[in-house]
């Protein structure tokens, strides 16, 4: 499956690791913004690993589930955002 997962943060530090984690999994698509195809389960865990991370009261993280690949194209199907 493919997610977007796309991101603001407020502090250098944990805006950088949080980088480094999605760097490491999938293809940056502009600053914020990276795509990974990748199972339910490594997303997941992926995401556990960032809300560590973030501040909720000051970042935000969102993650998208693409239905394919060709749909970043076009017409997508959203399944959740966080």
């Amino acid at each position: 499956m493919l997610y977007v997962i796309t991101y603001d943060i407020v502090e250098p530090k944990i805006l950088r690791k949080v980088a480094k984690l999605l760097e490491e999994s999938g293809i940056r698509t502009q600053n914020s913004v990276f795509e990974i195809e990748c199972s339910a389960r490594f997303v997941n865990a992926l995401f556990k690993k960032i809300e560590k991370l973030i501040d909720p009261e000051k970042d935000k993280c969102f993650l998208v589930k693409i239905s394919k690949k060709e749909d970043l194209c076009g017409k997508t199907s959203i399944d959740r955002i966080f």
